[in-house]
């Protein structure tokens, strides 16, 4: 009896300093309790927004530059940050990129190869219309 007794008094112990630890870290207790922390800040190099199903929806990434891809202006891939929001079906229809030489905005449609693009990127600056049957409209300055 006496064990059984220790060994209760025991695992309370470890309850209550597990919840210590916890309340502790910004993990909530229960989720909505008054005792709920919100971190000030997330630091990572990658966020990702699942579904229900467990398919990437929304992503965040850092990408850091790649010297051996060549971009069309010449340029190799500088280092950059990129949103996408991924419809259901697993294809990304809005892309938001930055980079040290510029950002980027694409818009895609229902089906390839449809989308819009605003671009800025080396001083240069470019609106891209794409429609479904591939006809496509670049206005620049």
């Amino acid at each position: 009896m006496k064990e059984r007794t220790t060994q209760a008094l025991l695992a309370a112990v470890v309850a209550l300093l597990g919840m210590q630890l916890l309340r502790g870290t910004g993990v909530p207790l229960v989720q909505g309790s008054p005792n709920e922390q919100i971190p000030d800040v997330l630091r990572c190099r990658t966020l990702q927004i699942v579904d229900d199903h467990g398919r990437v929806r929304a992503s965040i990434k850092l990408h850091p530059a790649n010297p051996n891809l060549t971009m069309p202006n010449g340029k190799t891939q500088p280092e950059m940050v990129l949103l996408r929001l991924i419809d259901q079906n697993g294809r990304p229809s809005v892309k938001l990129s930055c980079s040290d030489q510029g950002a980027g905005l694409m818009v895609g449609g229902e089906s390839d190869p449809t989308y819009a693009r605003l671009s800025a990127d080396l001083g240069q600056t470019a609106v891209t219309f794409v429609n479904k049957d591939g006809r496509k409209k670049v206005l620049e300055p």
